[in-house]
């Protein structure tokens, strides 16, 4: 079917726009502090991306992890919780009125937001009680962007990537071990494509001495990259556990599935093992956290208040 011009225009918004909310948020490094719509609409002006405040504002709030108007900028997320990983969560919002700044967002400083609707009322950026597991990953991979040197050539990028697909799939002989103990299958998933299956420690690493098979299982690398965040998890009767974050996701579907396991009893992953990875999955599992002032709309939450733009409208 030939396309029309209102959905060339359509498609062409859309690249536009996805441009200019990353333009929002290199203007904000760039300038190194907490700026205003309108200081950010110069800095890009002065820099060869001619733009507007009215039209930095809804950028800017898509970015924005404690501005409840986000969700009408990416209405396909489910979840805007900013402690999940998710790319647009990059710009904390500051000051209220004629004084609202922005400033790139760290979640370790400032916490972390959801957008919920609270007693039927507007929808609201709330903040929340953070996993330990999310804080250690903000930091870290702050560091890895810190570090990260730049890549000087075609062969110095390949060598990066492959670099990481050997770190994320395990050391060499326990891959060998689990990809025979299991069947060169994902014991979440049954995925049989070799190249995505890593090994994934159920105790973290600690030495060659745990590096063992009962210690391990073979995990597909999006499952692995779940597993280690504690958002799935396995219990002592091998059976598949997947936290209310990633209900109505894809994930959803093996939340209380039998594990795949290895024939051979000894080959199995260790009970006390799952239990503790369990433990501390359940222990990083998020709270809503309570308000040291309640306010009228609900006192099991801290809601950032109207006058700054937080709440919806």
């Amino acid at each position: 079917m030939p396309e029309t011009k209102s959905q060339s225009r359509s498609d062409t918004t859309r690249v536009q726009e996805d441009a200019d909310y990353w333009q929002v948020l290199r203007a904000l490094k760039a300038l190194g502090r907490p700026a205003s719509i309108r200081e950010i609409s110069d800095w890009l002006n002065a820099h060869g991306h001619p733009t507007k405040p009215t039209l930095v504002r809804p950028n800017a709030a898509l970015l924005t992890v404690n501005d409840a108007n986000r969700r009408h900028y990416n209405k396909s997320r489910k979840s805007f919780r900013s402690d999940s990983g998710h790319p647009h969560d990059r710009v904390f919002r500051i000051g209220r009125n004629k004084d609202v700044r922005f400033e790139p967002y760290d979640l370790a400083a400032h916490g972390a937001f959801d957008i919920l609707q609270l007693d039927g009322g507007p929808h609201a950026a709330v903040k929340v009680d953070s996993t330990q597991l999310a804080v250690e990953m903000a930091e870290a991979e702050a560091r890895v962007e810190a570090e990260m040197p730049p890549i000087t050539s075609d062969h110095d990028a390949r060598q990066r990537q492959l670099r990481a697909v050997a770190i994320r799939r395990g050391q060499r002989k326990f891959r060998q071990q689990l990809l025979e103990a299991y069947g060169a299958q994902c014991a979440v998933t049954g995925c049989s494509a070799i190249e995505v299956l890593e090994a994934a420690h159920i105790v973290a690493y600690r030495g060659d001495e745990t590096n063992r098979t009962d210690n391990g299982l073979l995990l597909r690398a999006d499952v692995h990259t779940l597993f280690d965040l504690g958002l799935i998890w396995i219990d002592e009767t091998y059976h598949i556990h997947v936290t209310t974050a990633l209900r109505g996701t894809e994930y959803a579907e093996f939340e209380g599935r039998p594990l795949n396991l290895p024939t051979k009893q000894h080959l199995r992953p260790h009970r006390s093992h799952l239990a503790d990875q369990a433990r501390l999955t359940q222990k990083d599992l998020p709270t809503i956290q309570s308000a040291e002032q309640p306010s009228q709309l609900n006192q099991h939450h801290t809601v950032a208040l109207p006058a700054d733009g937080y709440r919806d409208g």
